[in-house]
Formats: C-alpha cells, sequence, structure tokens
C-alpha cells in the first residue's frame, strides 16, 4: 500500500457510471450468477483500482420524533419458518442454531427460485448492454417522497450503518443526482419505505436492489461496498429462506472488497505516515465504513460459530475522532458513536477469539485466565463513555430515560457482552461453592439481565418499534437477548439467595412481556411454540400480557403424561457446560453439552465487586440448590447441535463456482427444535432446583415454606 496511496482516492461517482451497464437476469440467478467473490488476498499488488463512491453520513434525527411506524407485513409461511431459527441462546458467544453441523452434512437439496410477488411487479427490464443502470423512471418516487424516505433513513438506520456522508450525499442528491449509485438509492428507499409504513413499497425497492447487485460485481466499488452494507441492513426487516447464511455471505463479500479498495491498510498508512489521498470527510468516512464491516462481521458472525473472522482488530481505528473544522456537528457524534460501538464489539470479537483456540484444548475454557482477563477492558468500556451517551438508571428500578434509541441500544450491546463473558462461568463453577465464584459471575450476568430488561422497555414505550428494529441486527438482536435473559430470571426466582431472589419475578413477568410484545411484530413460527410453553407454564392468563402466576411454578396445566428431563444427581455435579469443548454444546441427556444464553447486562457497581463475595444465606441453612436442570430444560427448548467451523465451510466451498457459493438457505437453515418441553415439565424443572427431593415454596404472601415429596 505504501507505494499505492495516490491511486486510492475517493472519486465522484460520476466518474464511474459510465462503466456501469445493465443486463437483466432472463434466467434463474443462479445460473447466471457471476458474484464479485475476492479469493487472491495474497496478490494485492494485482488489485483493481477503481473507485466510486458517494460518501454520506449521517444527521442524527432528534429522537423525540420516532414514531411507532413500524409494521412487519404479514411474512410468508417460509418466511415464519426460517426466521423462526433466530438467535436462541448458546453457551458462550454464539447460537448454535444458526450453524447447525447436522444439515451441512445431510444429503443436499436442490436448489429452487423462490417466489417474490414484487418482482412480478417490476417494469420488464430488457437488455441493454452498455447502458448505464438506472432506476426505471416509473418507479422512481417523486421528489417529496424520496426527500421522505431520506430522512428516515438518516434518521433512524444511519446511526448504526454509518456508510454514508449526509452531507455530501445531499449535495448530489440537489446538484447531480445521476452521480449517485442507483444501488445505493434502492437500497435506501428499501428501508425508507418500511419505515414510511409502507411495507410493499420497501420490498419493491429491495427486489430492485437485488435485481441490480450482480451488474456492480464487476469490480470493487467504494459505493457498490456502501449499497451492500445497507441491503444488509434492509432484509433484517424481510428474511428469506437461509437468511443467516446469506448474511454470512455477504458479510464475506463486503469484508473482501473492502480489503480490494484497501481499507484494511487505511489506518496502518495514517500511523506510518503514509499519505491518505483524501479530503478529511473522505477519511473519516473510510474509517467508518471499516468499522461497520467489522462490526457486522462480529455480530453475524459470532452468533453463527465463526471464530475465525477476517478483519484484524490491529486494522481498525478505535480511538475517539476530532472533529472536522466547519463539517457537521451531527456528522462527527455519529463518527464518536460508532466507534464506541465498535470498542464494545472489540471486546466480543475478542472473547470470540480466545474461545476459538481454548476450546479445543481445554474443557474448562470458561475459567481461564486468558478468557477472564477480558473483563478489566470490558468494564472500562463504561467508565469511558461521556456523559451525552450515559444512562442513569432510577433506583426504583423502572425504565430508564433515553434521549435517543441509539443510546438505549448501544448499553443493550454492553450488557450483552458482560454476558457472554460472565455466563460460561456459570457452567463451571459449583453454585453451593463456599468461595463465593458462582455467586459472584451470576450477580453480574443478573444485573445485567435486569438493566438489559429496563432499557428494551424504554426504547420502545419511548420510541416504538421502530426503535429497536433499526439496530444493527434488529428484532433478531432483541429477542436473541430476551431468550438469554429470561432463563437467568427463572434461576434467580428459584435461588434461596435474597440478593438474587428479591425482584426475580418481578423482573421475569416484565421481560416476558417485552419477548410478547416483539414476537407479536415479528412472528417466529418455530420460536412461538416453546415460547408459548414457557407463557402456558408460568402465565396467569395467557390471553393477556404475561403476569406470574400466584401459583408459580405450580398450577394448571398439571404433570404431563410425558416423562420430563432426568432428575439432576444428589451432590454437585458439574454443569454440562464444563464437559463441552464447544462454545455450541450439544445437549445429550447423559453428558450434555450446554447451550446458554448470551445476553447483555451488567450493572455498572458490579465491576467492584470482589470475586470472593459470599453467599447470603448459609449453605448450612439450606437445602441443597443446584439450577442446572433449568438450564437443560432451556437447552431442550432452544438448543441446536453443534455448528461446523469455519474451515469446514471453505472447505466444502474452494472448488464450487462462484454462482454455487451464494447457497440456497435451505441447506443452510437450521434444524427445528429436536425436542418439544411441556409446560408441565418446565414446572416441574423449576420446582425440581433442590436437591433429595425438597421443592421451594413460591409464597407470595410470606407464608409458610410448603414442602413436597416428588
Amino acid at each position: 500500500m505504501s507505494n499505492e496511496s495516490s491511486a486510492r482516492r475517493i472519486l465522484p461517482q460520476s466518474s464511474q457510471m459510465s462503466s456501469f451497464s445493465f443486463a437483466p437476469q432472463q434466467y434463474p440467478q443462479r445460473e447466471t450468477q457471476k458474484n464479485y467473490v475476492f479469493v487472491d488476498e495474497h496478490n494485492r499488488h494485482k488489485r483493481l483500482k477503481a473507485y466510486d463512491s458517494s460518501p454520506t453520513a449521517t444527521d442524527y434525527a432528534d429522537a423525540g420524533q420516532l414514531q411507532d411506524s413500524f409494521r412487519q407485513m404479514p411474512m410468508q409461511q417460509q418466511q415464519a419458518s426460517m426466521i423462526a431459527n433466530a438467535p436462541k441462546p448458546g453457551p458462550a458467544i454464539s447460537a448454535p442454531y444458526l450453524r447447525n453441523r447436522a444439515t451441512f452434512r445431510q444429503e443436499e437439496e436442490p436448489a429452487v427460485e423462490e417466489a417474490d410477488e414484487y418482482k412480478s411487479h417490476l417494469p420488464a427490464l430488457l437488455p441493454a448492454p452498455g447502458l448505464k443502470i438506472r432506476i426505471p423512471p416509473e418507479l422512481m418516487p417523486d421528489d417529496d417522497t424520496a426527500e421522505h424516505y431520506l430522512d428516515l433513513y438518516f434518521g433512524h438506520v444511519h446511526p448504526y450503518v454509518p456508510v454514508l456522508s449526509k452531507t455530501m450525499f445531499y449535495q448530489q442528491w440537489n446538484s447531480n443526482r445521476d452521480a449517485i449509485s442507483p444501488l445505493i438509492l434502492e437500497a435506501i428507499f428499501a428501508i425508507g419505505g418500511r419505515l414510511a409504513d409502507e411495507p410493499a413499497q420497501g420490498q419493491q425497492w429491495l427486489a430492485l436492489a437485488s435485481n441490480h447487485a450482480d451488474a456492480f460485481m464487476d469490480i470493487p466499488r467504494l459505493s457498490t461496498l456502501q449499497a451492500l452494507l445497507i441491503i444488509l441492513k434492509a432484509r433484517e426487516a424481510a428474511p428469506k429462506r437461509g437468511y443467516y447464511y446469506r448474511s454470512w455471505m455477504t458479510v464475506v463479500q463486503c469484508v473482501q472488497m473492502a480489503k480490494d479498495l484497501g481499507l484494511d491498510e487505511h489506518y496502518s498508512d495514517h500511523q506510518t505516515g503514509r499519505p491518505c489521498d483524501s479530503s478529511p470527510m473522505e477519511c473519516q468516512l473510510k474509517s467508518r465504513i471499516w468499522q461497520t464491516i467489522f462490526v457486522c462481521e462480529v455480530m453475524v458472525g459470532s452468533p453463527q460459530g465463526r471464530t475465525d473472522l477476517a478483519v484484524e482488530l490491529d486494522t481498525i481505528d478505535f480511538s475517539i475522532p476530532r472533529p472536522i473544522p466547519g463539517a457537521d456537528e451531527l456528522e462527527y457524534n455519529i463518527s464518536r458513536n460508532v466507534t464506541y460501538l465498535a470498542r464494545i464489539v472489540k471486546n466480543i470479537s475478542r472473547m470470540n477469539t480466545v474461545y476459538g483456540r481454548l476450546r479445543k484444548t481445554k474443557k474448562d475454557w470458561g475459567v481461564d485466565p486468558d478468557f477472564v482477563q477480558l473483563n478489566p477492558s470490558l468494564n472500562s468500556w463504561l467508565n469511558d463513555l461521556p456523559g451525552d451517551l450515559s444512562v442513569t438508571f432510577p433506583p426504583d428500578g423502572s425504565a430508564p430515560w433515553l434521549s435517543s434509541p441509539f443510546i438505549g441500544n448501544l448499553h443493550s450491546y454492553y450488557y450483552l457482552a458482560q454476558i457472554l463473558l460472565h455466563r460460561p462461568q456459570l457452567a463451571f463453577l459449583d453454585p453451593n461453592g463456599a468461595d463465593g465464584q458462582w455467586k459472584h459471575h451470576m450477580m453480574i450476568c443478573y444485573n445485567s439481565a435486569k438493566a438489559l430488561c429496563r432499557l428494551q422497555e424504554a426504547v420502545v414505550n419511548t420510541f416504538g418499534f421502530t426503535g429497536l428494529q433499526c439496530m444493527q441486527r434488529g428484532f433478531s438482536f432483541t429477542i436473541y437477548c430476551g431468550l438469554t435473559c429470561i432463563v437467568l430470571h427463572l434461576v434467580a426466582i428459584t435461588s434461596p439467595d435474597p440478593d438474587l431472589n428479591v425482584d426475580a419475578r418481578d423482573y421475569f413477568a416484565r421481560h416476558m412481556r417485552v419477548l410478547e410484545r416483539v414476537m407479536s411484530v415479528w412472528p417466529m413460527a418455530d420460536l412461538q411454540k416453546p415460547v408459548d410453553a414457557v407463557r402456558e407454564a408460568f402465565s396467569a392468563d395467557t390471553r393477556k400480557p404475561f403476569v406470574l402466576k400466584p401459583s408459580f411454578p405450580y398450577g394448571s396445566p398439571h404433570s404431563s403424561n410425558q416423562s420430563p428431563s432426568p432428575h439432576i444427581n444428589t451432590g454437585y455435579r458439574p454443569s454440562p457446560l464444563s464437559q463441552a469443548g464447544s462454545l455450541e454444546p450439544r445437549l445429550d441427556t447423559q453428558n450434555m453439552h450446554q447451550q446458554h444464553s448470551q445476553s447483555l447486562v451488567m450493572m455498572s457497581s458490579q465491576g467492584s465487586q470482589a470475586p470472593g463475595m459470599p453467599p447470603t444465606m448459609p449453605l448450612a441453612e439450606a437445602p441443597a440448590w443446584n439450577p442446572q436442570r433449568i438450564f437443560e430444560q432451556w437447552n431442550t427448548s432452544f438448543g441446536q447441535p453443534e455448528a461446523p467451523s469455519i474451515q469446514d465451510i471453505q472447505a466444502a466451498t474452494a472448488s464450487m463456482p462462484v454462482a454455487a457459493q451464494q447457497m440456497p438457505a435451505q441447506q443452510y437453515s437450521a434444524a427445528p427444535v429436536q425436542t418439544f418441553v411441556t409446560p408441565a415439565m418446565w414446572q416441574e424443572s423449576v420446582a425440581s432446583v433442590y436437591e433429595g427431593g425438597l421443592k421451594r415454596a413460591w409464597d407470595y404472601e410470606g407464608g409458610p415454606v410448603m414442602k413436597r415429596q416428588r
């Protein structure tokens, strides 16, 4: 890169528009696919040096104007079935159901074209070699509608996907619209249409962008990279079959295109004093795009169990950017805020890397010093936040006040990272141990779960569902966090320690209601049944928002004829996770590989808590308590088998043609839930946390403890 920096200037998009040629697909896409997939990473001197950009940044729209305008379109049954495989709990960073090794090993099913009713409404696009790709005039919205879509995009989504410069974008929009890549406009309109409560329009624009995308894969362009990252976000609202694997392949494509554009060397060039040959605004934009790619790679890849990610941490600028003289202050805030987001993701990336190294050699990787030592850097993130990005939690346990949804979601990412770091230790430590280590990690996890509940309540109550939908990974992230936290709430409810159980019932009910509300607009067919089983087991009235039944955990329904999971043995037995060699363990009734959720949440006060904190209730005064069975039931409901490694995928795809690497999602969708846990089984698992056959009293009136024999 040292001698090539002068060639890396971001040129106006108009300079590349003449190279756009549109050849519409007359055959099924997979027969003509020629996606830009870069495989010659080691011959960087042979890279193409074509650049094209319409840099833009964002204006942070007044958070108070956010409206609850998002309305999820009715999903086709295929989509609902696919989305049902959304992030569920996994033992550390991964959500194993996203990459199921068993499905990769199954006999391949033929690729099929999917029906897309919106593509049928697109105008006929005849071959016109040599002509620029343009949006069909009959589809182009009028100025008022287009500007409304742009305002919605920059106000709601851009803070999380800051790959454009709002200032530069609007300069082109007002003076030379033809210079803007049509792929960028189509991607923005796809998001704007949905946020404008016009989901059909949004889907039509997404279909058009998908039709056009292949024509832009002839050479690497910065504008194409920007558009792909926006399309990745747009597809969250309209997932197709194989959504998670498709998302990963889009990320892989973005990473390699960015490398061919030299974005991975941009930071090192500045460190070594090489000239960037870009304006300050363009330079800042390059850093933001590379940060966004890093965030997407970790947030898409880690839950799928991928530990060998391609973006190296030392290629990313994690320093807080300096204001650019004369530049928009809101634009600067976007750059600053995404840097704080990238710092959180950096900690998750480190966890993922350490886990990938330790899991092959150490069964107790969760308590290995290399893994545990990541804690201080994560705690320091909260202390380094500027005042305008901080959150104050009211002492009464209510939802905090948020000036914008970004702030609430930013803290949600942080608290999830806390659970990702401390949840594994619960699997390797004795919950009744005299050293208090298990309680220390459980308190961090549970305080984080409570904070996450309050943050999600604040976002959805203040800004509506749009506040959750627009964050990176959208509703999928919210549901992942909810499932992660609910199992922690159940464990806390059953705990004999008042430090854990004092308000656990309240938070369990509150988080269930958040989950109910999100799933009402983001239906997940396969997830609905196991979630409904939890509701039926513990809800006072399933026809109403969740309220914990007074007879918790007992009451209708009664025990079923179906055999519950095996009872835990008397005496402490290491949690199945401690026996697992994978972050994505498998559930086995004899030798379980525990998969537990990773949610984000930890109160800052926990950072100073002593590791050896003793339990509040002396062990001699309480019967032996082991919440393992609750985790087991949770894994039975929401767990999945082990996922393949990235090497497996690379080996399988290395010899494939490019079109074949864009696999139909059907082959890479997670297998359906293998075991259904009935409501009665849930009740039994919660009631059986005490060894020796004793079950806790669930008396809300302060009456005597009731004991039953199994």
